[in-house]
């Protein structure tokens, strides 16, 4: 969707799907930065510094809103409302790498997981992505470890260990049975939710 190291010609607002952006190094190993989700942003930071931003993969089928940078500008000059929306996206996305800087960095594996799982969870709960209790998740066990800078082994062994103490199901790509408040809990993470804001 946007190459690594290239410099996006125009940013989109992400209408429906899951992706994600990552970050590679010479010897392929990769660091993946955020998840997006439906009203997220793409490409908007190369655009406002013009420089090489990181790559973004489609976890699924994608609709966007794509505009052109002379577009952008034009449209935040003219619509005060768009563009205090656009710093809103901006800061949540950045609070989710802060969130994810801290899992990697100081909590160990379970915690880690915990906080990715209900992370995710909460972000889609509030998109109205739940239905039934189920969250159709295609993120993958090798995406985990690579956004919580763990091994696949040890992903696997923590998602394992954790699905025995009961917090959540997750099979066949659906995650069930999410014990929010045990979750949050292990992860630490008493953070409140952010009112998330559309584009359109």
């Amino acid at each position: 969707m946007l190459e690594e190291g290239k410099t996006a010609r125009r940013f989109s607002t992400l209408l429906s799907g899951w992706a994600f952006c990552f970050k590679t190094l010479l010897d392929g190993r990769r660091q993946i930065l955020n998840f997006l989700l439906p009203g997220d942003l793409v490409g908007v930071n190369s655009r406002i510094l013009d420089a090489p931003d990181c790559g973004v993969e489609a976890l699924t089928d994608l609709r966007l809103c794509v505009f052109g940078r002379e577009q952008g500008q034009d449209l935040f000059r003219t619509m005060s409302a768009l563009a205090l929306n656009t710093a809103v996206l901006i800061a949540w996305q950045e609070r989710t790498i802060d969130s994810t800087l801290l899992s990697v960095g100081r909590r160990s594996a379970s915690e880690r997981v915990a906080w990715l799982l209900l992370h995710l969870w909460r972000r889609a709960e509030a998109l109205s992505l739940i239905r039934d209790g189920a969250l159709e998740l295609p993120v993958t066990q090798a995406h985990m470890a690579d956004a919580l800078g763990l091994s696949l082994v040890h992903t696997n062994r923590t998602l394992q260990a954790l699905r025995r103490l009961e917090l959540f199901e997750l099979s066949g790509g659906w995650l069930r049975q999410v014990d929010e408040q045990r979750l949050r809990t292990l992860a630490q993470d008493f953070s409140a939710p952010v009112e998330r804001r559309s584009l359109f």
